[in-house]
């Protein structure tokens, strides 16, 4: 008996050895003259990300005559975001294309682009995105072995929920939401006085089909195409806080790839960019109308009570974003 479960335990073993070498490791040869490399993200493939996801894709084997192939894995194939985050550091997966809420679990300071109500546009955001702001998060990135190639868009959030609209602060209260496995969302809404559990984007469907929340925060694309209209009834049109998505790989997957092929990528990460952006941005112009079809009670609250909420979660958060970096981007738009 003692025998059969060595012989098991070595077969387990073997099983677990072989998958990982199936899954690992920074990109690889398919043909002598051929790289392959693997890239993952959360949404389903109807979503702008997934479509950004294969432009981007699509354009690297284009331009380098079928010399490099990115094969998408959508719909947390290879994991939830913070799995895919880990994967990307340790080079068990070559890119993944997660939101940047989630990836202040790395960089912290990244949390900056997602403070309560800082972006009154999707121009505002853009324009901190890609400047200096944008920059020297890249450099904090590759501080902690990350190699962003492109700050992505996600779009502003927005709340949900199946007891009532939420008109003001006080229409939360006694409302358990889902937000995020992020600080800055999670203080937000604390700050707005519900109860907050923090989940997995894939989990957020059952959760609220079950009613382990009551509500949750997301933008348009979301709440639209994971059909959480199927499992909420109120949509309040908060925009309370803008997210972003990035595209990133690991800094020593990225050293390994030729420099020529460092630029084509470079290149279509920026193409696929303005690509998603201009899709997301359509979005929110149809979308309303298509979840008001799908029987959602829309409705657009004054944010000026909701400002005032969160007012102090920006200065309860200095000591992990850094008030230098706070008052920087403040600076920087001008407020």
């Amino acid at each position: 008996m003692s025998s059969q479960k060595g012989i098991m335990r070595v077969s387990m073993v073997l099983v677990a050895l072989s998958m990982v070498l199936v899954l690992a490791a920074g990109f690889v040869n398919a043909a002598p003259d051929k790289l392959v490399f693997k890239l993952g993200h959360p949404l389903a493939v109807t979503h702008p990300r997934h479509l950004a996801c294969q432009r981007f894709a699509d354009l690297v084997k284009e331009r380098t005559k079928g010399r490099v192939e990115i094969v998408v894995y959508p719909a947390g194939q290879l994991g939830d975001e913070i799995e895919l985050g880990e994967a990307v550091q340790m080079g068990t997966i070559d890119f993944a294309e997660i939101g940047g809420p989630i990836f202040t679990n790395w960089v912290p300071q990244y949390a900056v682009f997602g403070l309560p109500f800082l972006f009154d546009s999707y121009q505002e955001a853009y324009k901190a995105l890609d400047g200096p702001m944008g920059k020297k998060m890249e450099k904090l990135a590759e501080a902690k072995g990350f190699f962003i190639l492109s700050h992505w868009d996600h779009g502003f959030r927005h709340i949900t929920n199946n007891v009532r609209p939420i008109e003001k602060p006080s229409d939360l209260k006694g409302l358990k939401m889902r937000t995020p496995e992020e600080f800055v969302n999670i203080e937000t809404f604390k700050a707005l006085g519900c109860g907050v559990t923090p989940l997995p984007f894939g989990e957020l469907y059952l959760a609220l089909q079950q009613k382990v929340v009551d509500g949750q925060e997301n933008p348009l694309g979301n709440i639209y195409y994971s059909k959480l209209y199927e499992v909420q009834k109120y949509l309040s049109l908060t925009s309370h806080i803008y997210a972003n998505s990035i595209l990133v790989t690991s800094l020593n997957t990225w050293k390994r790839i030729p420099k020529d092929i460092q630029e084509i990528m470079l290149q279509a990460a920026d193409e696929a960019k303005g690509y998603m952006r201009e899709l997301i941005q359509k979005d929110d112009e149809k979308l309303l109308k298509e979840l008001k079809d799908k029987g959602m009670i829309i409705n657009r609250p004054d944010t000026a009570p909701f400002r005032e909420a969160v007012k102090g979660v920006y200065k309860n958060l200095e000591g992990r974003i850094g008030k230098d970096i706070i008052q920087e981007m403040l600076r920087e738009l001008g407020k």
